[in-house]
This record gives structure tokens, C-alpha cells and sequence, in this order.
């Protein structure tokens, strides 16, 4: 039997208007969604979603996060999955680091040959260690028993 939970979009409109304080307001949290997203977005719209007249949309809930650097609400929400789901998780990001480790072994032996290939070797080394640090941080939810 599949049951439901509560309706959530109490809890994830409070999480996202907390985002959006911490980010310094309605006006800050726009100039965010503009720069990830390239347009499309406004002052008004995030003021109607904040009078909760719409709803919040999954990507700017990400882009508002990465930018506050606060992952609470995604913590919840792993929280709500069963933990077979979790599991699937940490292997996609096995994998992911795995490809990121190879990519950026590529282009370190590439810098060898060629000098001007430091920065993308640089910036692949980069996505290694956001790509572990996410598993290490997914990993530590775990045995705390949260995910």
C-alpha cells in the first residue's frame, strides 16, 4: 500500500521565503534566478509565489539553494524517500565521481603535454571535489540515519 504524505507546499514555501531572506530579499533572490536562468524571470512572480498566489518551481527552488548554500529543504525532502530510493542515490553519485575522476585525469595528462589546458584540468580537479564532497555529505546523512 502507497500512502501519501501531507500536503508539502507549507513546508516548502517556508523553506523557500527563508531562502530568499537569506539571500537578502525578494529583489537579491531575482538577480540570482536571472544569472543562473538568463531572463525570464521577476520581482513580481517571486512576490505572487511568495504571497503563495503560485507555486514554487523545482528549478528556482535548486538555483535559490546552491545560492544560499543551504540544502535544508532537499535534506527534507530525501528525508520522505524510502530509503531503497537513497540507496539508488549514492550509487548515481559513485558513478558520478567516477566519471569526473576520469575527466579530469584526461585533461591533468593533457596539461602535461600542453600548458594551456591547466585551466580546464584545474576546473575538472574542481568538479572532483564538489562531486565527492556531495557523496561524503549524502554518505554522512545516512549514518545519521537521515538519508
Amino acid at each position: 500500500m502507497v500512502t501519501c504524505m501531507s500536503d508539502p507546499r507549507p513546508i516548502i514555501h517556508a523553506h523557500v521565503c527563508a531562502l530568499i531572506d537569506r539571500l537578502g530579499g525578494v529583489t537579491a533572490a531575482n538577480a540570482v534566478l536571472e544569472a543562473r536562468w538568463g531572463g525570464g524571470h521577476s520581482a513580481g512572480t517571486l512576490s505572487k509565489k511568495r504571497a503563495r498566489q503560485l507555486d514554487w518551481t523545482l528549478p528556482d527552488i535548486l538555483a535559490l539553494q546552491e545560492a544560499a548554500g543551504d540544502w535544508s529543504l532537499f535534506d527534507w525532502l530525501m528525508g520522505q524517500v524510502p530509503a531503497e530510493a537513497r540507496s539508488v542515490c549514492l550509487v548515481q553519485g559513485v558513478a558520478d565521481l567516477s566519471r569526473e575522476v576520469g575527466e579530469a585525469q584526461h585533461a591533468s595528462l593533457s596539461a602535461v603535454a600542453d600548458p594551456a589546458m591547466r585551466p580546464q584540468a584545474a576546473k575538472e580537479l574542481q568538479d572532483v571535489i564538489e562531486k565527492a564532497q556531495r557523496l561524503q555529505a549524502a554518505l554522512s546523512r545516512g549514518a545519521e540515519g537521515r538519508g
